[in-house]
């Protein structure tokens, strides 16, 4: 059964993986929260850069923690820090326009 009245955000798992010294990857996941948008709102939202996008359809996470392991509130502060990490910035990317135009994967 599809709704049409939908709550104005979403949470979304986001899976960073940052390289390492050791030539590997370092696996990190957190969950996003994102505003809902609409088709119109969406053909705006394209036009924008990925950090542009990210300003404006994060409002908030859970699971994101510092190098002691300390939750990072959301602020917007702390989201253009986040956003300044590359692989942060296109994992959200990823997450966000994903939940948009989910396609399953064949394994």
């Amino acid at each position: 059964m599809f709704k049409i009245a939908l709550s104005a955000t979403y949470a979304v798992a986001v899976n960073v993986e940052t390289p390492n010294e050791k030539g590997t990857f370092d696996k990190s996941k957190f969950t996003a929260t994102f505003k809902r948008s609409d088709i119109d709102q969406l053909d705006e939202l394209r036009k924008l850069s990925q950090r542009d996008v990210l300003k404006d359809v994060l409002v908030g996470w859970s699971g994101l923690v510092d190098e002691h392991d300390e939750n990072v509130p959301f602020s917007p502060g702390t989201r253009d820090a986040v956003l300044q990490i590359p692989q942060a910035l296109f994992a959200l990317a990823e997450a966000f326009w994903g939940s948009i135009h989910k396609a399953k994967e064949k394994n």
